[in-house]
């Protein structure tokens, strides 16, 4: 079994006291929150781990993929890993070929070996998220010759739920820019049939002669993206391609609502200027109580409305307005305390032990309240005065 990577046996590579000269290129990861994800053609990965281990100790990416490695079973882990990544590794030979994933250490992930396919240098995983179902990520390597790549990739995609967010990132060697072939019309064709939308529009390999866009980022979910695009890192002749996932926002404390009257505009005169005739001329008393009902609510809808308010749900139970108040009178008294000059600070630090002291006497009362055993207590109007 491989070692396990630690920051001690990699020092050399990371260390801290030296600054980046990556620091411009990473701004793009700086300049959007979210769940960061890069893919570079690496051709060789052995040699040119150190310069990445560079790049990525201070961007903060979530997800490295890594196509054409050129790595076997006689290269470990330990080798070619980074401090603080779990590795997954696709290998072919020393000679060309593979693929490898990055994924930070405390995001969670399941490798989806059901989708692996023999002979075909994709990798399947799911991140984790909280509150959310997972986020699929394949890392692709399509070589030149494989014609047949975009059938077989089909067919395993196809075996994915439907509902699921997933974000491709891969070396396809098929240009986007160059004119329609059979390979790009299989391609288009693709995309389409699953909504993938290919977020990279910039040249990913460039030579003296050509200029091609061949590197992709595909995604079924493009406005969970907030930005994307290309980076020169130089560690090949192929650029460095990401994008930036933006994160879902849960709120931590949900508010309730519940609907009551508003008593506003009420007035005894509105009944009483109420025209009950229509009650009184019924002869069927059925009828009479229906329309006693319809007229009723009409006018109570019109003198009392329904409204909604918002119950909050950050407070327990027993922690009134008054308690409220004093805490925050508390907590001003203090801050003034640790902020004053030292002749004024010993009678700032009186007022602020009186004010922790009323804020103590005013919980005793209602200390017996259970925040939990509250939530059982049923309000009737004999108890809810009590309460």
């Amino acid at each position: 079994m491989d070692e396990v990577i630690t920051d001690q046996g990699l020092a050399s590579d990371t260390d801290t006291s030296v600054d980046s000269h990556f620091d411009p290129v990473q701004e793009h990861f700086k300049r959007k929150r979210g769940l960061h994800f890069v893919h570079i053609n690496v051709r060789s990965l052995l040699p040119k781990i150190t310069e990445l281990r560079e790049f990525v100790r201070n961007s903060n990416l979530t997800c490295i993929t890594i196509s054409e490695t050129w790595l076997d079973d006689s290269v470990t882990d330990n080798e070619v890993g980074i401090p603080g990544y779990s590795l997954l590794r696709l290998d072919r030979n020393r000679s060309g070929g593979g693929v490898c994933a990055f994924i930070r250490s405390d995001v969670a992930y399941n490798e989806r070996t059901d989708l692996h396919v023999a002979n075909l240098e994709v990798q399947w995983f799911e991140l984790l998220l909280p509150n959310s179902k997972p986020l699929v990520v394949a890392n692709c390597y399509r070589p030149p010759s494989r014609m047949d790549f975009i059938p077989s990739f089909d067919n395993t995609f196809a075996e994915l739920e439907p509902d699921l967010e997933v974000i491709i990132l891969g070396d396809f060697n098929i240009c986007t820019k160059q004119n329609q072939s059979m390979l790009q019309e299989t391609y288009r064709t693709f995309t389409i049939k699953y909504g993938l939308k290919q977020l990279v529009n910039e040249p990913t390999r460039v030579t003296n002669t050509s200029a091609s866009i061949i590197d992709h980022i595909l995604c079924n979910h493009p406005t969970m993206i907030s930005q994307s695009g290309v980076i020169d890192i130089g560690l090949s002749d192929h650029r460095m391609n990401f994008c930036t996932r933006k994160k879902t926002k849960h709120q931590l404390f949900s508010s309730k609502y519940m609907q009551i009257r508003s008593m506003k505009n009420y007035s005894k005169a509105s009944l009483n200027d109420m025209d009950w005739t229509p009650v009184f001329e019924c002869v069927d008393v059925n009828l009479a109580l229906a329309k006693f009902n319809c007229l009723f609510k009409n006018l109570v809808d019109q003198i009392s409305p329904l409204k909604n308010i918002r119950i909050k749900q950050r407070s327990v139970a027993w922690i009134i307005d008054e308690i409220l108040t004093a805490i925050r009178a508390r907590d001003k008294l203090l801050r003034q305390c640790l902020s004053s000059a030292d002749n004024c600070r010993e009678q700032l630090y009186r007022q602020y032990c009186q004010s922790r002291n009323l804020v103590q006497r005013l919980r005793q009362p209602n200390n017996n309240i259970c925040p939990i055993n509250s939530m059982n207590i049923k309000t009737t109007p004999k108890n809810s005065g009590e309460i």
